[in-house]
């Protein structure tokens, strides 16, 4: 989470103003909160169980049922005592505002910081994937009477690593294995998989010898890894590694550390769960994420059906997946026997950075031009994530259309053509997966390519996914697709941005919206817009007094001048002031019309896309589009390593943020309060259109 939004959460009463309500106040509401970040290897698995088995019992999100979510990154970022408590603490504040039904927590942090203080209050408590005992919990604070019946309101499941299987499957695969490596490390997660690790092998002795070594720090896994390749009495690995620090201080989660191993060493590596294995670790038994947050999920459900947590037993996680990584298998030079390649539930041929059977070929088409609009920050998020994560090897070759419709082919005539061109391209390089970004180039290229044989992932969706859905069907929910896509929408924060206005102005009582309608995509946003201020009005703080279409820049111009001269509006929201037609029919950049707008506006403007704020605008909250490109990225990655998008969730943009521009406020004669400063990711001192106003 970026510094900006850290400090929101901070501001208690400021925080408040950006928070959506729930879109009906009658839906139950559901509040998860996982130890992890958003897309975590470990943490998204269970929180898509969950959200499953809700969605399989009837409980829809948006329709009979609100799910919030509290991502708490206490792995990769937030990662010391301190910021863990504090990341605890600011999950607790939010649940304390949203009242929730039932609190689901994610891992052992999460249950640490969130589910031991809300012991013994009303609000039900289902946890997933502890590793550390529940009578350890139980200890800290009495919450189980037994774990058959808690008693309490809290209930869960406890993640059993099966490690006494997996011992057992590498042993019929090496008949001469007598000694097994198994390594845990120093974090809460670390020591308590190293009790789970002694406690199973303990309870169900494999007759294999082990020992079991706590990994201080990166440095000191090199040492042991070396070690290991040169003793011939070890002869496999068990890693339940998730967290290391280099000695820089830098953090080292799970994908890193698996990398290394896939690298470094030559024995064959069994991992605490089967997510790792498809990391590249070599196989084994271990815990099915999914799986056990559907169990997790199951309780929920019960909970919302009236029973009582006290009532619902605490249970192990049982289902476990035996899983091999064939790709490592052939690094090592071990033959999986057929029968016990036949007994696995998943067998991956690929490691994600490391090895491809065959180069891969993505197709990105994009709405506009070469480095032009939202598309075009999404696509950098997104290539930043795919080269942190070791996938710009040189193995996927990206391959660019570009639809140009953003200023060159503006009507829907020329659009649709641009479409089909694309499309043209598309079947003709035969690509592996293709990428579609903004919505010209999801109405035109994305919903032809549904029910095709190629993959295909949206970023950039400002309209709704539900009407494109009713257009074509491409998705059954939004948790499970069911068909060839999936995606990140764009859905902007319209009502975050207009809290902002009202905390800045405060005197402020009325709007006006300017919405082009040159572009039909831009039309339907506004309509949706239009439609949802009129549903919650509770949710503005301000009236919107008009909402105008406008077709022409002169258009455009007029009605700017004319509500500057309006003593009932204060505030000009202006929504996408880009693709308006001149008087040739071409279109006007956005940078033309914003800096139209900065000569001849003397209202505060605002919009709902925050980098346009370092063009000249007065503020926004708007979404970090690099941030929704990196959420894309990791759905491309599970596509890239075997998955099927109809069994990957479509998302909303998680991270936004808020920009001010100072030259602007002083221009405009306003003075931006202290702690909206303090609380945005960015200030600008100067327009980047003219940067010697406002000085």
């Amino acid at each position: 989470m970026k510094k900006g939004i850290f400090i929101v959460f901070c501001l208690v009463n400021f925080f408040t103003l950006f928070q959506l309500d729930a879109v009906s106040k009658n839906l139950p509401k559901v509040f998860i909160v996982m130890s992890y970040e958003q897309g975590n290897v470990c943490g998204q698995p269970q929180e898509d169980g969950v959200i499953e088995a809700l969605e399989k019992a009837g409980f829809k999100d948006g329709e009979t049922v609100k799910f919030y979510h509290f991502y708490m990154d206490t792995k990769r970022t937030y990662n010391t005592p301190a910021a863990i408590e504090k990341r605890g603490a600011m999950a607790l504040e939010e649940i304390k505002r949203i009242k929730p039904d039932v609190v689901v927590t994610i891992d052992d942090n999460a249950a640490r910081t969130v589910m031991l203080p809300l012991i013994g209050t009303d609000i039900p408590v289902v946890f997933s994937g502890i590793n550390k005992q529940p009578e350890d919990y139980n200890k800290i604070k009495h919450f189980m009477d037994s774990r058959k019946r808690p008693g309490r309101n809290v209930t869960g499941v406890y993640e059993k690593i099966h490690i006494s299987t997996s011992f057992r499957v590498m042993k019929s695969i090496l008949p001469g294995l007598k000694k097994v490596l198994c390594l845990t490390d120093e974090s809460p997660t670390g020591k308590a998989v190293r009790r789970q690790v002694e406690m199973e092998l303990e309870a169900d002795p494999p007759n294999i010898d082990y020992e079991v070594v706590s990994v201080k720090n990166f440095e000191q896994l090199r040492n042991i890894i070396e070690w290991v390749n040169n003793d011939p009495g070890i002869g496999a690995i068990y890693s339940g590694l998730t967290l290391l620090k280099t000695k820089d201080g830098k953090t080292q989660t799970a994908p890193e550390i698996i990398k290394y191993l896939v690298n470094h060493s030559k024995k064959p590596e069994m991992g605490v769960n089967s997510v790792f294995i498809k990391l590249g670790l070599f196989g084994g038994a271990g815990v099915d994420f999914r799986a056990m947050g559907r169990a997790a999920g199951k309780k929920a459900v019960r909970i919302l059906q009236g029973v009582s947590a006290s009532e619902i037993p605490i249970e192990d996680a049982w289902g476990y997946a035996i899983v091999f990584n064939l790709a490592r298998a052939k690094m090592l030079d071990i033959q999986v026997p057929p029968d016990i390649l036949g007994a696995a539930r998943e067998v991956y041929n690929f490691i994600p950075g490391i090895s491809r059977d065959k180069e891969s070929t993505v197709f990105i088409v994009q709405s506009y031009g070469s480095g032009v609009g939202c598309g075009a920050l999404i696509e950098n998020g997104m290539m930043e994530m795919l080269k942190r994560s070791g996938y710009m090897d040189g193995k996927i070759r990206f391959l660019h259309f570009y639809m140009e419709t953003e200023r060159k082919y503006l009507s829907r005539e020329e659009i649709e053509e641009r479409g089909k061109l694309a499309l043209q391209e598309i079947y003709k390089v035969d690509p592996d997966i293709v990428v579609v970004l903004d919505d010209n180039a999801i109405e035109f290229v994305m919903l032809d390519l549904v029910g095709t044989r190629y993959p295909v992932l949206f970023g950039g969706m400002n309209v709704s996914p539900e009407y494109y859905n009713k257009k074509k069907l491409f998705m059954k929910t939004r948790q499970r697709p069911g068909f060839n896509v999936t995606g990140v929408t764009e859905e902007p924060f319209y009502e975050k941005t207009f809290k902002l206005m009202k905390y800045i102005l405060p005197e402020a009582t009325k709007v006006v919206v300017l919405c082009p309608a040159s572009t039909h995509f831009l039309r339907l946003m506004g309509m949706e817009f239009e439609q949802h201020l009129r549903l919650h009005p509770e949710l503005y703080p301000l009236q919107v007094k008009a909402f105008e279409y406008v077709t022409t820049f002169k258009r455009y111009k007029e009605l700017i001048k004319q509500y500057d001269k309006d003593k009932e509006i204060d505030i000009i929201f202006s929504f996408a002031p880009k693709s308006l037609l001149k008087e040739d029919n071409t279109g006007i950049s956005l940078e033309e019309c914003i800096a139209w707008i900065l000569h001849n506006q003397s209202k505060p403007g605002f919009t709902w896309v925050a980098d346009w704020v370092r063009l000249g605008f007065l503020a926004s909250v708007g979404i970090d589009l690099k941030a929704t490109g990196r959420q894309l990225a990791l759905k491309l990655m599970q596509v890239l390593n075997g998955e099927k998008p109809g069994e990957i969730p479509i998302s909303r943009p998680v991270d936004y943020y808020i920009a001010v521009n100072l030259a602007r406020a002083r221009q405009l004669g306003i003075k931006i309060p202290v702690d909206v400063l303090e609380a945005a990711q960015e200030v600008y001192n100067s327009m980047a259109l003219y940067p010697e106003f406002g000085k």
